[in-house]
């Protein structure tokens, strides 16, 4: 039996030009691909698993292949393509059930009044499967991360057994970067869509000031979330060249509440983003720092020209860097020294895994080594 044998022809490829396209994900990094597959089928992952076993391959699993941190890129791999296991198979009145594949944005068009409860920037080509494998954090911070709302899920291991799990051992799969298994189907808990927000817009001279701020909106309870961009990022978005602050309030505290007005914040972060990577800033990190520390961390980033947003009320700044800059190792030591953390949102994948230290590289030695001993999942992903 070859691959091809499980797959058929029209679900397998081995073509230099497939090779080449799936040889990148969004990072900057390029790998080498044996072969890429589309499994429609539980039974097909199972039976490629125990051939991968048999045959010393390694697998990659990839949903839109937007990872900025090389976990989709091949290390002469056979490149494992979700999108064909996208169907929406059970929606209930606070739940939703999906394969893997799914698309965020085409799973909210079908829950009409109810969405899935996290939101990230590229959800309208973001797989359900991807955001669970990293644990994707909302751009809303009242939202928290996907993990949270998980109440079943049934996977692949890197041992070719198919489980079929709740609480607690789901959380074995969650944020690990498919690194211990292949996600199949997921059961969501869902909400209502959010009717009554406002937000309101304050800009600052200085940091510290802001942080001041900040201390004080995070201790109410109305304030669902602080987006902030720096003076760099404000000036792309159309602002004043100062640092602002977006605050989010339930109901109508806020001065921009109008359904308008409020598209035209929500779009804010999704704007930024296609307009950073238009000007070639194609390295976007993500780090959490303790906020005494961060008008510090910030105003470092500055001295540097790099631009910034973020997340206040998860204490979490994205930085952007220039494709190919030395920069990110360099912060990314500060950020160490700091007591801070290197990987809060995009993973550790290819580029970052000497960064996984301490209590978090133990848990994942342990779960790989239960449920991937082969490495046949993810080979040589975050962490040696």
């Amino acid at each position: 039996m070859t691959l091809r044998d499980i797959f058929g022809p029209a679900s397998y490829s081995d073509s230099d030009v497939d090779k080449l396209v799936y040889s990148r994900d969004a990072s900057d990094l390029e790998g080498e691909a044996l072969a890429i597959v589309w499994p429609k089928t539980s039974k097909q992952l199972h039976e490629l698993v125990n051939y991968s076993k048999r045959h010393d391959y390694n697998l990659v699993i990839r949903g839109a292949g937007t990872n900025m941190q090389g976990n989709c890129v091949p290390v002469k791999s056979v490149v494992v393509d979700m999108s064909k296991m996208n169907k929406v198979l059970e929606i209930g009145d606070d739940y939703v059930v999906v394969e893997a594949g799914a698309v965020l944005d085409e799973v909210n068009a079908l829950l009409g009044d109810k969405r899935v409860p996290v939101n990230v920037v590229n959800y309208k080509v973001c797989t359900i499967g991807g955001m669970v494998a990293m644990n994707c954090l909302s751009t809303d911070a009242s939202d928290g991360r996907i993990g949270d709302y998980i109440e079943k899920m049934e996977v692949v291991d890197g041992t070719g057994k198919y489980l079929k799990l709740g609480h607690p051992t789901v959380k074995n799969f969650i944020g690990l970067e498919g690194t211990t298994g292949i996600i199949t189907k997921i059961h969501l808990k869902t909400v209502p869509i959010k009717k009554f927000r406002s937000f309101s817009i304050y800009k600052f001279v200085t940091l510290s000031s802001m942080m001041e701020r900040v201390e004080k909106f995070r201790a109410k309870s109305e304030v669902k979330s602080i987006q902030f961009f720096d003076e760099l990022s404000s000036t792309m978005l159309g602002l004043d060249a100062q640092n602002h602050m977006v605050v989010e309030f339930e109901g109508d505290i806020g001065v921009m509440k109008t359904p308008e007005e409020v598209q035209s914040i929500v779009g804010m972060k999704e704007s930024l983003y296609h307009k950073l990577k238009k000007e070639r800033y194609g390295q976007f990190e993500d780090v959490r720092i303790n906020p005494d520390k961060m008008a510090g961390f910030l105003h470092w980033l500055r001295k540097k020209d790099v631009p910034v947003f973020g997340n206040l009320c998860h204490e979490t700044v994205f930085p952007c860097f220039k494709e190919f800059s030395k920069l990110p190792q360099e912060m990314h030591e500060l950020v160490m020294t700091l007591k801070g953390d290197s990987a809060v949102e995009y993973g550790y994948g290819l580029k970052r895994k000497k960064f996984l230290q301490g209590e978090k590289k133990v848990k994942y030695k342990i779960l790989k080594d239960q449920y991937n001993p082969k490495e046949i999942l993810n080979r040589g992903k975050v962490h040696e």
